[in-house]
């Protein structure tokens, strides 16, 4: 298993070694509404995001749906991560989370099996321009037999698919690299 590239949702992210700037360039108009800062500490030079609680638990489900009808006509909701559990169940079950702590606890990479989607909660293993240190809730993996030299073709997909879709998360994605 080598490097891949993934889309993601970003639930929390930092400035922390990007120029916030050329990161607001390089995203989809609009992508900031999608999150709120959270205080400076005194000791701290920089800023830290996280994504809106209404924004994010009203659409992620309809989200999830509308990018999966998107790229393929089969979608038939999230297995569990062994199959455990009829679909319908577990669909319903990650369907319904309405806080950060069901949504961890639902969604998290080892209750998944690295089943997308999922949420990886190591910074920098989700690397995308200008954002590096990140909370990612993977919705979609591809390749990884993908090579990279620059990561412009990835932002103008960010933007391509955010005048596809129509739900209001389609502004919050970042497609990158993961592992």
């Amino acid at each position: 298993m080598g490097t891949g590239i993934c889309a993601a949702i970003l639930l929390e992210f930092s400035t922390e070694g990007f120029d916030k700037k050329k990161f607001m360039e390089h995203s989809a108009s609009g992508f900031m509404d999608n999150y709120e800062a959270l205080p400076k500490s005194k000791d701290s030079y920089y800023e830290n995001f996280i994504i809106k609680d209404d924004v994010f638990f009203s659409n992620y489900a309809d989200f999830l749906i509308e990018f999966n009808n998107l790229i393929s006509d089969d979608f038939k909701g999230i297995h569990g991560p062994y199959d455990e559990e009829p679909n319908g169940i577990y669909t319903e079950k990650l369907f319904s989370c309405k806080n950060r702590e069901e949504l961890d606890e639902c969604f998290s990479h080892e209750s998944r099996n690295g089943s997308i989607p999922f949420i990886y909660p190591y910074p920098r293993t989700f690397s995308c321009l200008y954002c590096h240190k990140n909370y990612p809730f993977i919705f979609y993996s591809g390749s990884y037999k993908a090579y990279l030299e620059e990561y412009s073709t990835l932002t103008d997909i960010e933007k391509i698919l955010a005048k596809a879709m129509t739900n209001p998360l389609k502004n919050a994605v970042k497609f990158g690299i993961f592992g």
